[in-house]
């Protein structure tokens, strides 16, 4: 704000959205569960916000097959922070977060 001189126009409406909890990765095959057994799928790079229904891919599990959303926090969810890499530690709640527009 400071270096542009003033505020910036504030658009009529913003979307906004609830925080319905994290979906967990599949767990890794290491002894003390250190490593998550899966990554983001492919699919969901860079479309934070965007719908996701169940049955659509969520994990690509180590082996490659593709691990589908399972409709735990309802039928349609709007996944954020995709692939954040805090988000592979067990110490930052491991998992993809979960959101829907209000």
């Amino acid at each position: 704000l400071h270096n542009g001189g003033g505020a910036p126009a504030t658009p009529a409406t913003l979307p906004v959205y609830v925080s319905l909890g994290k979906v967990p990765f599949v767990d890794g095959a290491d002894a003390d569960g250190a490593l998550p057994g899966a990554v983001v799928a492919a699919s969901l790079q860079d479309r934070d916000f965007a719908p996701l229904r169940a049955g659509e891919a969520l994990f690509e599990a180590l082996d490659g097959s593709l691990v589908p959303y399972d409709g735990s926090l309802g039928e349609v969810v709007h996944p954020v922070f995709i692939n954040e890499a805090a988000y592979y530690y067990r110490e930052s709640g491991r998992g993809v977060g979960m959101s829907r527009p209000v």
